[in-house]
């Protein structure tokens, strides 16, 4: 389970990357850095965005789909805080 330390360690990350641009993350904590704007962008609208093709989720796609998601999101957190 997670301390509260970690927990707060956690948010304090994941509210920068709420708040934070996609070019100004970068520059401030590297290449892997990936806005929530840019995740939101690539689920909704560059992977899902034709509901008669949806790849995301529609057979094998959606678990490799959002894994690969969960892993960006994570490689992210980690670029603000790499003890999250």
């Amino acid at each position: 389970s997670l301390t509260v330390s970690d927990r707060e360690e956690f948010l304090d990350a994941a509210i920068i990357m709420w708040k934070t641009s996609a070019g100004e993350g970068r520059e401030l904590y590297g290449s892997k850095f990936t806005s929530i704007d840019e995740f939101t962008l690539h689920h909704a609208y560059q992977s899902s965005g034709d509901v008669y093709c949806d790849h995301f989720h529609e057979g094998a796609g959606f678990m490799t789909h959002h894994f690969a998601l969960t892993m960006a999101f994570e490689s992210s957190l980690r670029s603000i805080n790499p003890k999250v």
